[in-house]
């Protein structure tokens, strides 16, 4: 439920190990400016089993594993990826 490195979720909706867990993620594209860089950045919205993770949440750009976020050049943007996380415990997000 958190944005890698740049937002905690608001909560902690995880179902019991064994119990499905249930995501709505609404995104948000970006807008460029002409020069590439963001007129209106990309933010999401996540909610797990009823329960607001993200609300709105602003990314503030790449998730690097080293480092700060950078807001990518509109030409070296890629396609969103969400993924899900396995522990011992079941999915996390």
């Amino acid at each position: 439920g958190s944005i890698y490195k740049q937002t905690p979720p608001l909560a902690n909706a995880m179902r019991k190990p064994g119990e499905w867990n249930v995501y709505d993620i609404i995104y948000t594209a970006p807008i460029f400016k002409e020069d590439g860089t963001y007129r209106v950045p990309p933010s999401i919205t996540v909610i797990q089993n009823g329960i607001v993770l993200q609300n709105n949440t602003t990314i503030l750009g790449t998730t690097e594993y080293i480092g700060f976020p950078t807001e990518p050049a509109r030409s070296s943007c890629k396609a969103t990826a969400i993924r899900a996380n396995r522990s011992a415990s079941g999915i996390s997000g």
